[in-house]
């Protein structure tokens, strides 16, 4: 049997993972944008986008492999799960080695789309290029070396390398502009140099958890077509989520121009740090359910899915409230008063956006664990439609703040996603948690009447307070159950050994 860490283990390892990025995010932006000027800054995004979405394209394989190794393992079939990981691995060098030859021959488009010759010279325009291709290059070949980790429920050491890799990367990155030592070709060589640094961790780190493993070609695709199903539904999903994330930037490069993409992406990855959260939080989910027959163990997915849902809603929804608040406030101590001017309207409305998209995030762990990736596709397939449309209409006239209507209109899908599991899982007829969600809405509906109340006192303190009225709420109200007590005492003496 594979020994598993604790629920709340897992969610606190990946509480860090999201806090000390957020952390360095916040020092190094005001750098960038005073350094390299709001443009430069927002082609960096753009071309960070292309990166991480062709990174991404792991055609639902890793979910898959996820889902596959992880029975595997628990049965102790090491020979096939290193067979799996070998066939994996094999299609990932094709893969990245396809992503990097499609960049490279498709390199002027690139430069014509992104407008990299209003800012670079025709050869310096190339070498942006290339280095895009080989960040994509290792992107996608390091996809196949994370799966290892979420079958056996490890987050902990695929946190700290994460941790490492983004606070290298981006202190690197402030650090070269700080002391004028190089602009966004010195800070892509960088990046490069840290990525490949990574893949040896990962190795190594593999061979740790794994010793049995051997990283070598596999050609036998017996375990790929196992998968392939699953796989196929999975990777609709994600690439669907993973363009409404990253699709909208392009729109803005093409549409409104790179200063545009500054504008909203610094809002958007404001608003998105609550969903990455979340996600660090329940990320032990989808392998926990993985391991279980739904059928034979539907109340212990029930319970697992409700202690989820129940801790991601209270200890992220009241951040929304506030931010949304004094989202000016915020943009104009952090990055200036002339860019708060222009990005407080569309941080206010992904504000808005990010806290329906809260709700689909532990039902999209379970579905997957579940092995039903099918609803997830369809959900975040009609969710990008709604918002590559409303894009196109919107951007050309009101620029970033376009491209965050049409955030917030295709997250709505999400709260229909989120009541579509709980029918499935009959848990409208569980009267201890009939009324959760109403009580939830009540203490964010408080923290808006107290902020608005006490608007006119320094916006710090009204922001402070207006988060701490929702816990007074849940207290005071005798909404606090007595799991919520037990895990608050566990936190407090930093008991972390057991599970949910």
């Amino acid at each position: 049997m594979v020994a598993k860490n604790s629920g709340l283990s897992s969610a606190l390892a990946n509480i860090l993972g999201f806090v000390v990025p957020f952390v360095i995010f916040i020092i190094v932006t005001p750098i960038l944008v005073k350094y390299l000027g709001s443009e430069r800054y927002g082609l960096l995004l753009a071309l960070g986008s292309m990166v991480i979405l062709l990174g991404s394209l792991d055609l639902g394989f890793v979910t898959g492999s996820v889902h596959t190794l992880s029975r595997l393992l628990e049965h102790r079939r090491l020979t096939e799960a290193v067979c799996l990981l070998q066939e994996v691995a094999t299609i990932f060098v094709i893969l990245a080695a396809f992503v990097f030859a499609s960049i490279t021959f498709f390199s002027e488009n690139l430069i014509n789309f992104f407008s990299i010759l209003d800012f670079y010279s025709s050869t310096q325009a190339h070498e942006i290029v290339y280095l895009i291709a080989g960040l994509a290059f290792i992107a996608v070949l390091s996809l196949p070396l994370l799966i290892l980790f979420q079958a056996r429920q490890v987050f902990h050491q695929m946190v700290m390398v994460q941790v490492f890799v983004s606070m290298v990367t981006w202190l690197g990155a402030a650090f070269l502009v700080w002391y004028a030592l190089g602009g966004l070709i010195e800070i892509l060589c960088w990046q490069l140099v840290v990525q490949i640094i990574r893949i040896f961790v990962l190795l190594r780190l593999n061979q740790v958890l794994l010793p049995e493993m051997r990283w070598c070609p596999n050609v036998k695709a017996k375990h790929i077509q196992q998968i392939f199903s699953f796989s196929s539904y999975a990777f609709i999903n994600q690439l669907s989520a993973l363009a409404v994330f990253h699709l909208d930037r392009f729109f803005l490069v093409a549409l409104s121009g790179p200063a545009s993409v500054s504008y909203y992406v610094v809002s958007v990855t404001i608003a998105n740090k609550f969903l990455a959260l979340a996600n660090a939080i329940v990320q032990f989910v989808f392998p926990r359910i993985s391991s279980l027959s739904v059928g034979e163990h539907k109340q212990e997915v029930v319970r697992l899915y409700l202690v989820s849902r129940r801790y991601v809603f209270l200890l992220l929804l009241p951040c929304f409230v506030p931010l949304y608040m004094y989202a000016g406030d915020i943009l104009n101590i952090w990055l200036g008063e002339s860019f708060a001017q222009e990005a407080t309207q569309t941080m206010k409305l992904l504000t808005i956006a990010y806290m329906f998209a809260l709700t689909s995030v532990v039902p999209s762990q379970v579905f997957n664990g579940m092995g039903n990736t099918k609803v997830g596709a369809y959900f975040a397939m009609f969710g990008l439609l709604v918002n590559v449309i409303l894009c196109y209409l919107l951007i050309p006239e009101y620029g970033a703040v376009g491209a965050a209507i049409a955030a917030l209109v295709s997250m709505f899908q999400a709260l229909l996603y989120m009541y579509y599991l709980e029918r499935i899982l009959g848990i409208a007829s569980l009267s201890s948690d009939n009324y959760f969600l109403l009580k939830v809405i009540g203490a964010c509906v408080l923290q808006l009447i107290v902020a608005l109340m006490t608007g006119e006192i320094y916006w710090a303190l009204t922001l402070v307070s207006s988060w701490l009225v929702f816990y007074i709420y849940w207290v005071v109200l005798g909404f606090m159950s007595h799991q919520d007590k037990a895990l608050l005492k566990r936190l407090l003496n930093g008991g972390v050994r057991a599970g949910y």
